[in-house]
Formats: structure tokens, sequence, C-alpha cells
């Protein structure tokens, strides 16, 4: 659940009960990553999330041990922005949900739009609230950003639709990072069917932060596996765990989107644990080091299987090896981080809703890539 209790309560949990955790790998989101990741300096533990993209998370102060195997949502005021001006758009309205995740990315994208004289109207709303109750939409612009969560999103498309907010007279840019065929999803509080909503989003555009895609069949990191070998063991994996189709075509469309930074986050930890091994055997001081903070009787040789939540040299070559992380990823690009922590991209992929064979919405591949230069 995308719920700050929640995390904390599950954190805590973790801690309370054998066995002893050198790591996490989590959370969902951004929302219940932060209140987590905020806390691993006092346990000695490091975080990787292969989902989160606050740019909160950015932090190194608060968020000492955290790393992150996708981009901050800011790179994503960039995909906006370079589509706005591909298009020569004079006039647009910014819809943002009063989150930081969205409104941190919106405050970067009005900075580029007043440099570039290009005039906007901005909408903010609290999480409670109803996208109906906001006045989103108005017959002067044509042109949207959305910056919400995915409830907020569809009941934004339901909006739209009963509006007549479509193609060709009226653009949606929504962000490109949701869960695939996030519209054809419904709640309780959804007014409008699947087929309304595509019928808004058909031909709209969308932006994610990306990594240059691997060829199916070029290898990667150990264990030397190929993008298509991969994409079959994690269907296999899927299948197994799930009984009924209709449970495995859900369960891919919320899970498969990260399914390759997971598992580079899993290699991630893999090679620094190994590597932080190594060091404890080589190196007699660091090894005594960590054998006196987890209370071992003089003399006593340390491994990791007496590793503690006092172990803070333990966490510092954890820490240490995780911030140098250099392997060829899964995802695309390498896996590297920045000095905060956060995985170094600098592209950004922008998307397009379109029809295909079987006359269904779905969102394409890329339109075109925006490589960002610094």
């Amino acid at each position: 659940q995308c719920n700050r209790q929640t995390a904390l309560s599950s954190y805590f949990s973790q801690l309370k009960n054998p066995p002893i955790k050198i790591g996490w790998v989590g959370s969902g989101c951004s929302t219940a990553t932060e209140p987590t990741a905020e806390l691993t300096h006092f346990y000695n533990i490091t975080q990787l999330s292969c989902v989160s993209s606050s740019p909160d998370l950015q932090n190194r102060e608060r968020f000492r041990y955290y790393f992150q195997l996708v981009a901050t949502n800011l790179l994503g005021a960039h995909g906006f922005f370079g589509i706005i001006q591909h298009f020569g758009w004079r006039k647009v309205r910014l819809v943002a949900q009063d989150e930081n995740v969205f409104t941190a990315t919106m405050d970067v994208l009005k900075d580029m739009l007043d440099k570039n004289a290009v005039e906007y109207t901005e909408v903010r709303f609290r999480s409670e609230e109803t996208v109906p109750s906001i006045n989103a939409f108005n017959s002067e612009t044509r042109i949207y950003v959305l910056a919400m969560d995915i409830p907020h999103a569809r009941d934004a498309l339901c909006e739209a639709y009963r509006r007549g907010f479509h193609y060709p007279k009226y653009v949606i840019i929504t962000f490109g990072g949701y869960v695939r065929q996030w519209w054809e999803m419904d709640a309780p509080s959804t007014n409008c069917t699947a087929e309304e909503r595509a019928q808004v989003l058909l031909y709209s555009l969308a932006a994610v932060p990306s990594q240059l895609p691997r060829e199916q069949d070029e290898y990667t990191a150990e264990p030397n596996i190929t993008l298509s070998e991969f994409n079959s063991l994690y269907h296999e994996v899927v299948r197994r765990g799930i009984n009924s189709q209709n449970n495995l075509e859900e369960f891919t469309d919320y899970i498969f989107p990260y399914a390759y930074q997971c598992n580079e986050a899993t290699l991630a930890y893999a090679y620094a644990l190994s590597k932080t091994i190594a060091d404890l055997a080589e190196n007699e001081t660091l090894n005594r080091e960590a054998a006196e903070e987890s209370g071992l009787p003089e003399g006593e040789t340390f491994t990791m299987a007496n590793f503690t939540y006092a172990n803070s040299a333990v966490v510092s070559r954890m820490s240490e090896h995780l911030q140098n992380t250099m392997f060829p990823g899964i995802s695309g690009n390498d896996v590297r981080f920045n000095h905060e922590g956060i995985r170094d991209i600098d592209q950004v992929r922008i998307l397009q809703y379109q029809l295909n064979d079987d006359g269904m919405c779905i969102m394409t591949h890329s339109m075109w890539l925006l490589l960002l230069l610094s």
C-alpha cells in the first residue's frame, strides 16, 4: 500500500522479528519510502528503492544510506516542456495534486515556461479532493498537464470526457511512469468506463525519465542474461505464483514496469555485500571494529552472521560499495548512482497513447528521446 503508516508498521515489524536484516529493497512508492529511508542510518541499514522517484529523496542529509534505481520525477518536467516546445504551444494548464512528488515537478516546469514566455494557469488540489470539484478543465485552454496519482488521473479523464475535452481539439500530457493500461482500472469513485477514459487519452502524450533500452539478445550484468531471457524467466515466475489468467494479467500490469529495476537492485546489493565480505576478511582493523560493535569476545573474527543494528562499520562499507556501483543494467544503460544516491539517467522518453491492431488504446514505444545536456 502507498501509505506512510503501513510502511512504518512493516518496517518496525521487520526490525523486531528475526532474522536481522542488512538492507531493504523498497518501498513501492515515494510516500511509503520517505519515512522508512529516513530511519535507515539509526539502524545501520542500507535501503534501495526500485520504484520511488520523489525529489525529496535526493536529500543526502535526511536519507544517508538510501539509493534509488529510477530517476527523480523532476526530469519529467524537462519532458513536459520538450513536448510543449516541440509543438509550439503558447498556453497550457497545469493540474497538480498537492504532493511533493508532483508539485516539485510542476515548479520546475513553471520555471521553464516562464523563461520561454509560455502562458500557463495552475490548479492544485489536496489528495482528499475530487477532480470535478476543482474546475480542472476550462474552455479557454486546450493543453493540459496532469500531475497526480493514478486514481485522481482516472477521475480527471472522466471529468474531461464528461465535458468533451478530447483529441483533436484538446491534448492531455501525463506522467509516463504509471503502470500499463492504468486508465483501464476501475474503482468505486470512477464514474465513467475504461473505453470513455481511453477516448480522452487517445493521441495524448506522456513523458518519463528512461534508460536506453537493451536489445533483446544483448547480454547484460552477471549472470550474463539477455533481456529476452530475463523476460521469459520473469513471466514463468509470475505464472507459477498466480493461478488464474485474469490475476496474471493484473499482477503483470502492476509489477512489470519496474521488474528490471528491482532485478538491478538485487544485483547491486549482491555486489556490495560480496565486496563488504571481502573487506572484512582482508582488513583486520575493520574486522576488529565490527567485532567490537557486535559485542564479540576479544580475538573472535567477525562475519556477516554476527551483524547487528549497531554495526556502523559494516553499513559504511556497504554504502560505499553501493555508491560506487557500476554494471550494465538490464533496464538499459549502466547502473550507477550520483552523489545523492539516485540512478544516473539523462534521458526522458516521450510516449503517445495510440490504437493497436485490435483497436485498443495502448501507450506506445517512444515517439522520440529527449537528451538532457548539462
